[in-house]
Parts: C-alpha cells; structure tokens; sequence
C-alpha cells in the first residue's frame, strides 16, 4: 500500500505514522489493519489484496482523526477526504 496525504491546516505536522483497516462487511476474519510509516512524501505497508467490497478507516496513531471510506471490489485505488464535523456527527 502507499498512501499519500494532503494536508492544508496552517501548522499541521503529517504524523510519522498511519493506521489504516481494511473492514470486510460481513466477515470479521477478512479484515486487515496495517500501520504504515512515512518514507518520504508517502506512506507504506503491506497487506494482502482484498476481495471483494472493503470498508476503509485511516487514523493517526494518537486517534485524533479518522477518514473512512469504502473500496468497491476490484478497484485498485480510493481517494478519502475530510469534511467539517455537523452537529449530526
């Protein structure tokens, strides 16, 4: 995996690390977590190629932020974006 992140927030330092699940959506025994280190201006791990439809969780390791999302089966890629948090959250 390599993961690039783009940040804009005056002042923010990009942690040395990431975590990112990879939540199967019906079988526990399917889901992944990687921690991925930084190695210049991207992050890198290694995980085994999911099947099928995967649920996505990247964090910081201090848990101040997570970004989720979901991989479609057969994608090979996915972008995640911050949105501001609403009084529904």
């Amino acid at each position: 995996v390599r993961l690039a992140l783009a940040a804009t927030m005056p002042g923010y330092a990009p942690p040395g690390a990431l975590q990112l699940e990879l939540i199967h959506p019906t079988r526990e025994e399917r889901d992944q977590r990687v921690d991925l280190r930084r190695s210049g201006g991207v992050y890198v791990g290694e995980l085994d190629a999911p099947a099928g439809r995967i649920y996505l969780q990247l964090s910081d390791p201090d848990g101040g932020w997570r970004l989720v999302g979901e991989l479609p089966a057969g994608a090979s890629g996915q972008s995640l974006a911050a949105r501001p948090v609403t009084e529904n959250d």
